[in-house]
């Protein structure tokens, strides 16, 4: 079984996507994905660890969305020339490599790392980032001191949630007949 992409199955579990919360549960009202927030640009965006310009299948539309934004906050590792085209402040977040963090594999196992080496310069983990920006904004939830604080909040949130790859062929092949 291979997952759909990298940290996938994290990804519906921590619930960062448009139309789940915590524990893979259905969202009440779903938000928009990145691919409908550059069909029907927004105001403002956050970038957190993205170059849409590269990233996204359409990076000329998101190129064109992003540029055509009244506020654009990058929180990356890199200052690119897209990016310096595009955002209003660019704050400088670690690598991969220079933070803490978990993932889900393809297994469906939590595992966690720590980062290889100290963040370059004026950097920070992005989830300390977000924490403070939260802070600054008056955002309840946001007093995390610790990577492994915000994976115990996932976690709990997942509860007993355990991802099953096995394929139920009771439940997706249809009989048929072949007449000779």
């Amino acid at each position: 079984y291979l997952p759909e992409a990298t940290n996938s199955a994290g990804g519906w579990l921590a619930g960062v996507l448009p139309h789940r919360l915590p524990g893979g549960k259905p969202a009440p009202k779903a938000g928009l994905d990145a691919r409908a927030m550059m069909e029907a640009p927004r105001k403002a965006y956050v970038l957190v660890g993205a170059e849409p310009e590269l990233d996204c299948w359409n990076g000329a539309a998101a190129l064109n969305a992003l540029q055509g934004a009244e506020f654009v906050a990058v929180l990356g590792p890199y200052a690119s020339a897209a990016s310096k085209s595009y955002a209003r402040v660019i704050l400088p977040v670690a690598t991969f490599a220079e933070t803490s963090g978990a993932y889900v594999n393809a297994e469906g196992r939590w595992q966690s790392f720590r980062g290889a080496s100290k963040p370059f310069g004026e950097a920070r983990p992005a989830w300390k980032v977000l924490r403070v920006l939260g802070n600054l904004c008056g955002v309840a939830g946001f007093e995390y001191a610790s990577s492994e604080e915000v994976l115990a909040e996932v976690r709990g949130a997942c509860g007993e949630v355990k991802p099953d790859n096995t394929l139920d062929f009771s439940q997706t092949l249809t009989p048929f007949r072949v007449d000779g």
